[in-house]
């Protein structure tokens, strides 16, 4: 849906389209890969930069995001608290073709926001290090000014945790309102790209009964949480010197805003299509994993027509698919074919690589033992405290890993993106945006990261 959502959709919500995307995925081994051109990322995000500087521009540009996201999330939560095996066999496509309608414009115009993030990193540079002489003082600077002022949803929901355990340790009891609003606000932080199961009271109420348990101040936790916006604007007006700092500020909490709205509306809209999915699978006695690769014009075609793939097709599609658009050209390749594609479009320098570097996302220096996680599952059984985290990119189901983690370092992202965000609030050395890490970094590895310099030194190899 979301390539699909791009070549109809992108040029019309945000202004340019992209001129080449290509996504491979290999289901089998759980891993995906999305690639842009730096060309395009460079042209769209100059273009949404320089209109953003325009107040009007960007409150109407942010009014469009929660239209969108709003259309998504609405049909999302239709499906979510429907009985989908109630519909007939003509209401089931309808529905689809009415939720693919609406999630596609939201992946179209969402995609904007990385291709934004390298422009306004870029600038935001130029400015503080035309108004600050030392390097240290500008590697501060940056981070203060790319932490929002607002909690982020982890935040939110830790507060609220907190808060539910104190009522517990005052009172004995939950305070079952706020477990409610835990569950109808936050449900879905624990999801992931293949849905997951999110959160239920029950597991609501352990998390408080082990913050109970462990926390040593819950009073004094929550203060701090409460007291943190107001930290971090106290500490952004220091260092808000002149007119183009504030401008690229007020672009930068913007954005960090919509990088959440579109987390939380990814994660919403992937649990209602896995819900149709399995109702999909139950009529037609096809596997769910197999449906993964149905595009969203095969599906109305099942679902109108009963137009099936072969079991051959299904078999070389999760082994390896990639598609690849170029001025809305597509190119769709299967099996070998698809890796071959994949790897020539992929970096061969990487493999003699000693050190490496990408964008400081949250100051700090770490020395650890690499652990690759291509999913929240994976990172799970893997990192252990202490270890560094190696990933493409997080979600929200990464967040009880990234608080132990010593290090994070991700391929993708930018200034506004989850690991950014979430590693400056827990405080914990972040780089983001090396491309290359899951590739050149193998489980086990010794390697330093310096992330007041973006910098990732392997200090011993396998």
């Amino acid at each position: 849906m979301i390539c699909d959502g791009m070549r109809k959709y992108d040029k019309k919500l945000i202004g340019r389209s992209f001129a080449r995307t290509l996504y491979s995925a290999e289901p089998k081994n759980n891993f995906s890969l999305w690639c842009w051109w730096q060309d395009d990322l460079a042209k769209i995000g100059k273009f949404l930069v320089d209109n953003s500087r325009k107040n009007d521009w960007l409150s109407s540009h942010v009014s469009l995001h929660k239209k969108i996201a709003g259309e998504a999330q609405a049909i999302a939560s239709k499906i979510k608290q429907l009985n989908l095996s109630e519909l007939s066999d003509n209401q089931l496509p309808l529905l689809y073709a009415d939720f693919r309608i609406k999630t596609e414009k939201f992946n179209a115009l969402s995609m904007e926001i990385d291709a934004l993030d390298l422009v306004l990193e870029e600038e935001l540079k130029d400015a503080i290090s035309s108004t600050f002489v030392a390097k240290r003082e500008q590697n501060e600077v940056y981070t203060i000014i790319t932490t929002p002022s607002e909690l982020s949803a982890p935040k939110k929901e830790e507060l609220m945790f907190y808060r539910l355990a104190l009522t517990l340790k005052e009172t004995k009891k939950y305070d079952e309102r706020l477990a409610d609003k835990i569950l109808s606000d936050l449900w879905w932080t624990e999801l992931n790209w293949r849905a997951g199961d999110g959160k239920t009271l029950q597991s609501i109420k352990k998390g408080a009964d082990n913050i109970f348990k462990e926390a040593k101040d819950i009073p004094r936790h929550i203060r701090q949480l409460k007291n943190y916006p107001d930290e971090i604007k106290a500490l952004k007006k220091k260092y808000l010197q002149n007119k183009d700092i504030v401008l690229l500020n007020n672009i930068f909490e913007e954005y960090a805003f919509l990088h959440e709205l579109r987390k939380e509306t990814q994660m919403k809209t992937s649990f209602s299509l896995y819900l149709i999915f399995e109702e999909i699978s139950k009529r037609f006695g096809i596997s769910v994993n197999g449906l993964e690769v149905y595009s969203p014009d095969e599906l109305i075609l099942l679902l109108e027509k009963d137009r099936k793939i072969s079991d051959e097709e299904i078999a070389r599609r999760l082994q390896c698919s990639t598609l690849f658009i170029n001025n809305n050209k597509v190119l769709f390749k299967l099996g070998e074919d698809a890796i071959k594609l994949k790897t020539f479009e992929q970096s061969k320098e990487s493999d003699v690589l000693r050190d490496f570097s990408g964008l400081p996302a949250s100051l700090g220096k770490a020395v650890g033992k690499v652990k690759i996680a291509l999913s929240a599952a994976d990172a799970l059984k893997k990192i252990k405290k202490g270890d560094i985290l190696v990933t493409g990119m997080t979600m929200p189901d990464f967040v009880p890993v990234m608080k132990k983690a010593a290090a994070i370092i991700t391929n993708e992202g930018g200034a506004t993106c989850h690991a950014a965000i979430i590693s400056r609030e827990f405080n914990i050395p972040c780089i983001v945006g090396t491309k290359i890490a899951t590739k050149v970094l193998k489980d086990g590895m010794l390697v330093e990261v310096n992330a007041n310099h973006g910098v990732v030194k392997i200090v011993k190899n396998l």
